[in-house]
Order: C-alpha cells, then sequence, then structure tokens
C-alpha cells in the first residue's frame, strides 16, 4: 500500500451535502490535507499541461493520521450458527459444496468453514486436492484426499465426522476425465478421546469461501461455489457426494443449513433455506448470478431461470466498501 492512500464515500454532492474523506497512513503520521480545482487533469507534455486552481477551505493544513487496513477477499460471512443446539453432533456432522475452482497454486482455500471458541471445522481446496481440518482442544488434524482436480470444471467436496470417532473426506467430479482418475476418498480415526467434539459445540460463526483468522478473514477461495449445506446424522460419504452432485436431499439426515445462491441475487444476503434461516452476508462483492453446476447452456440470462444461475464467484483480491473510519 502507498504511505498515504484515501478514498471518499461519494462520487458526487450538491451543495450543502457531506463527502466523507476516508485516510490511510502507513505507520501513522500526519498528513496534509487541501481542496484544488482541476482545470486539465493530463499530465502528457505534448499536451496542455496540469492545471489546477487552489480552493479556500476550513479544513485545510495537517491532521494526525492512522494506519487502517485494506482487506481484500470476498466471502460470506454467517454470524451465528450453533452446532450444539437440537443435540445436532450427537449423530455425525457433515459439510458439503459444489465447486469449481480456478486458481489452485495459491495454496489451501477454505470453502466453508465454521469456528467457534474451542475449535473449528473447514472443508476446502488445494494443489493436492480437498482437504479437511479439524481443530480441538486435543489438537489440530488435516486430511487430504491427494489427488489434484481440475481447474475450472464442477466438483463435489464433502466432509464427514462420524459416531464411530472417524473423519471422512471425499471428491467427486461431475464429469470423470479419461486421462486420470479424480474421484478420491480418505478416512482417519479422530485424534483425541473419542470423537474430541468439545472445540465443535456451542455458539460459532460459519464463513464461505474463507476461513477465520486472529486478523480477519483468510485463506480465501477463487473460483465459484454452490450449494454449500451442513447435515447432521447418520451419515455416509459416497451418499452425500451423490446428492451434493445433484443437489437431491440427503435421506437420514438432518439439514442444519444450506445456501441457495440463487436467490436474493440482487442483494448481498445468502439466504439459507434450512430450518433455522442461518442467512449469511456477501463480503467485499463477490460475483452473484454466475452459472452453476446444473447450467443446461441453453439460458444465457438469469432472471429467465435463477435455477441455473446458483452460483456465486469469489476472488482472493475482491474489494468493496474498506469500513474505514471517516478522516
Amino acid at each position: 500500500m502507498l504511505p498515504i492512500t484515501g478514498y471518499v464515500d461519494r462520487w458526487s454532492a450538491r451543495p450543502g451535502e457531506t463527502i466523507e474523506v476516508k485516510v490511510s497512513v502507513r505507520d501513522g503520521g500526519r498528513y496534509r490535507a487541501r481542496i484544488a480545482r482541476v482545470i486539465c487533469g493530463d499530465p502528457n507534455p505534448a499536451g496542455p499541461g496540469y492545471r489546477e486552481v487552489p480552493v479556500p477551505w476550513a479544513l485545510e493544513g495537517e491532521h494526525e493520521g492512522e494506519a487502517q487496513p485494506l482487506r481484500l477477499g470476498s466471502w460470506i460471512d454467517v454470524p451465528q450458527v450453533d452446532l450444539l443446539a437440537g443435540g445436532l453432533l450427537a449423530g455425525g456432522l457433515a459439510f458439503a459444496a459444489t465447486i469449481w475452482p480456478t486458481r489452485l497454486v495459491a495454496g489451501e482455500q477454505a470453502v466453508l468453514c465454521w469456528t467457534g471458541a474451542a475449535g473449528s471445522l473447514t472443508l476446502g481446496v488445494g494443489p493436492l486436492g480437498a482437504f479437511c481440518r479439524l481443530t480441538t482442544p486435543a489438537g489440530t488434524q488435516t486430511l487430504r484426499t491427494g489427488v489434484t482436480l481440475t481447474e475450472r470444471a464442477w466438483h463435489s467436496i464433502a466432509c464427514v465426522i462420524d459416531p464411530a470417532g472417524r473423519l471422512h473426506l471425499g471428491q467427486l467430479p461431475h464429469k470423470p476425465r479419461l486421462d486420470r482418475q479424480e474421484q478420491a476418498e480418505r478416512s482417519a480415526p479422530l485424534i483425541g478421546d473419542g470423537l474430541s467434539r468439545g472445540g465443535l459445540t456451542g455458539a460459532g460463526a460459519v464463513a464461505i469461501a474463507a476461513a477465520r483468522g486472529a486478523g480477519g478473514p483468510e485463506e480465501h477461495y477463487n473460483g465459484k461455489i454452490g450449494r454449500p449445506r451442513i447435515f447432521a446424522g447418520a451419515l455416509e460419504l459416497a451418499a452425500l457426494l451423490a446428492a451434493q452432485r445433484g443437489g437431491d436431499p440427503l435421506a437420514g439426515a438432518q439439514t442444519v443449513a444450506a445456501w441457495d445462491f440463487s436467490r436474493a441475487m440482487g442483494t448481498d444476503t445468502a439466504e439459507d433455506t434450512g430450518p433455522a434461516g442461518l442467512h449469511g452476508t456477501c463480503v467485499n462483492l463477490p460475483t452473484r448470478a454466475m452459472t452453476g453446476s446444473n447450467w443446461r447452456g441453453d439460458v444465457h440470462r438469469w432472471t429467465e431461470d435463477p435455477s441455473q444461475y446458483g452460483a456465486i464467484h469469489f476472488h482472493d483480491d475482491d474489494v468493496g466498501d474498506a469500513g474505514w473510519r471517516t478522516s
């Protein structure tokens, strides 16, 4: 970032209205502010040259500056998700999503992440395929499929914690390749005592297309996501992957959350069709109304059939309102 960076909250204003100026000074310190009427903003030496006229201003002069962070990357914030409610963890827990990754070289990227006070569960994708990371008071355990996924192609990924104390992870391409096998499943016993679910109980929050870190969102995902879902109950990984591929209900499972990105596409709201209504908010302007894995190619405007445009495209360098304090 430049030593002094700033922006305004609007492009224009009428007489009597207010424009707020947001300024960030790297490492802090003072800065000088002034206003000028720009007659010509073209610095080309072959042209008329840059010309401005100073304008008197009551706030002209030096001001105390502060460093304000610029957090890039689009994601969805779901602030309150309680995995303890209704005994959800008694029979198992599963995360699933349909993804269309675009930049796997960027490293491991979170697709669906729940974070609580004592633990977290993350389903994501990286250079070595899908991964699942479970953090509890017993420690951190990461499981990877070890099979690279094709970029710009649809895949279903899922992870399951079963009542027997095992962690399962799987990935399923929607269109199998002829030259190599991308479908993969892995399983491992949970570390710690039994299910070691102490870190997954109680109040927490979900992030879609990112993980929550101490300094804010991190591990931003690049690509499209459709149908991120959370289930509880007796769950089989193969059945979950198959159901996720078609967007079908999962027999014998309780739906905790099922976000439908084909709804409310004119807003920043990510609607949850599950029983608890765990709606989220899009942060940093991810691209909505994107073709989903069910797009047939016969509709080229999302308004004609929103159900075929139920994906959101996320980027790790997206930015919306930086949210800086007014200077």
